[in-house]
């Protein structure tokens, strides 16, 4: 069998599907179990898994002995698969079959979300001694399995909002406020803020909506965490990313990570057009997601020399991919503050590099560039705003981004550092 390399290096060996996954480990004598449950974990890219999989690592610091439930497909390729079971940098990670079938449709992420939720009731209540549950919002259904565990095994649990669901999908127009399936999520959503004995929510707005279904006392703040660890500022010309890609010396501006519908790229495309004929400047989209398809639609049917789509890129190549950008966009739909968060905006600051917001003057990113100048906010629509914007950046060559972007990593080292963020995280999730 072939083997698989994560993200962190290690090489793995995919079991059989005779194999049957093991919930027992090496060795039992540590601080006690911690139940971690997820659709997303590495090596597979996405943002959610590799935020669980720092948790997890954490957990393992701290004397406990983590388990992960998750799927064995990929979260946007559910043609990648991962092995059943195995052991990786001290946690034990099951993987389900059934529980991922891409992005595609409503309907398929739905049915696969739960699957992974009958499923993984099924293994958690199979784990000994277990002394806490980590769940999140990936997929919308899983809070099911730690309610599951409190209502017959007492189970405390610690629910980590990444966003919340059915909201976003009302709030985008993909599915009407009167849906059964949208009033059951929304009863799961109510009933999982009511007896989760920690939630962590993202940003202040996040909170706020939070607070109305539960107990202020039980709500915490706390923002993702870069992953500052993989990300260093590099200098352009020894930069590989923009070496392989012919980036040169022109003005990068880059949007990586989910292109999510509430994540509109339009503004930015549109100035991509109006820029097609300028040689200095070059539009990068790197990542994956529904609103992927409306870039590389564009490009399959104009000429655009000045735009390049590129898919995810491995974690360990992340400094490259991310340092080439010379100014990272952040956008947000209005309608969804308070209900989904820019985490990218943390990345492209530790990487030493600023931000380009498209969004409301009211949301988390705008308050980041309100207390410090780490970039430039534009109201969606100002096309005329962002192209002169642009421009002026390319007539000046690096100097002014460079200054901005040092001040960024500056700010994300001493405000978002992933090692503070994710000592508070320990503190306020696994309890005693």
């Amino acid at each position: 069998m072939e083997s698989i390399t994560t993200t962190k290096g290690s090489t793995l060996r995919p079991m059989s599907p005779t194999d049957r996954p093991s919930l027992s480990t090496a060795n039992d004598s540590s601080g006690g179990r911690i139940l971690f449950v997820t659709s997303v974990f590495v090596p597979d890219p996405a943002s959610v898994g590799q935020h669980f999989s720092d948790a997890a690592i954490e957990a393992v610091h701290r004397g406990f002995r983590p388990i992960v439930i998750t799927s064995r497909r990929g979260y946007d390729d559910p043609g990648a698969r991962y092995p059943w079971t195995e052991v990786w940098q001290g946690i034990r990670i099951v993987r389900l079959p059934f529980s991922s079938f891409g992005k595609g449709s409503m309907l398929a992420r739905m049915l696969a979300g739960t699957l992974f939720t009958f499923q993984a009731i099924w293994v958690a209540m199979m784990v000994p001694r277990l002394k806490r549950c980590i769940v999140s919002t990936v997929p919308p259904q899983s809070p099911v399995v730690a309610l599951a565990l409190r209502f017959i095994r007492r189970v405390p649990f610690t629910y980590w909002v990444m966003d919340l669901n059915p909201d976003l999908a009302v709030e985008l127009g993909a599915v009407s406020p009167n849906h059964l399936l949208v009033r059951l999520l929304s009863s799961l959503q109510r009933l999982t803020l009511r007896h989760a004995d920690r939630v962590i929510a993202l940003d202040r707005f996040m909170s706020t909506r939070l607070e109305r279904y539960c107990r202020t006392a039980n709500v915490a703040v706390l923002p993702p965490w870069p992953h500052d660890d993989k990300v260093e500022p590099i200098a352009r010309s020894n930069n590989e990313f923009r070496v392989a890609h012919d980036l040169g010396e022109r003005l990068v501006v880059m949007y990586s990570g989910n292109h999510g519908l509430h994540n509109p790229l339009g503004d930015v495309l549109d100035a991509a057009r109006r820029l097609v004929t300028d040689p200095r400047i070059m539009f990068v989209f790197v990542g994956g997601g529904v609103g992927k398809g409306q870039i590389d639609k564009a490009l399959d049917s104009e000429s655009l020399p000045n735009v390049l789509s590129l898919p995810y890129q491995p974690l360990e190549r992340l400094k490259y991919s991310l340092g080439a950008g010379d100014i990272h966009v952040v956008t947000m739909e209005p309608s969804v503050v308070g209900i989904s968060h820019p985490c990218k905006v943390y990345g492209a600051m530790a990487a030493g590099r600023p931000v380009l917001f498209l969004g409301p003057r009211e949301s988390h990113v705008a308050d980041i560039l309100a207390a410090a100048e780490v970039g430039w906010h534009f109201d969606h629509g100002d096309c005329d705003g962002l192209v002169a914007l642009l421009q002026r950046l390319a007539n000046e060559g690096h100097e002014a981004t460079d200054l901005r972007g040092k001040l960024a990593g500056a700010v994300a080292a001493r405000q978002f550092s992933r090692r503070t963020l994710l000592k508070r995280f320990g503190d306020l999730s696994f309890g005693a």
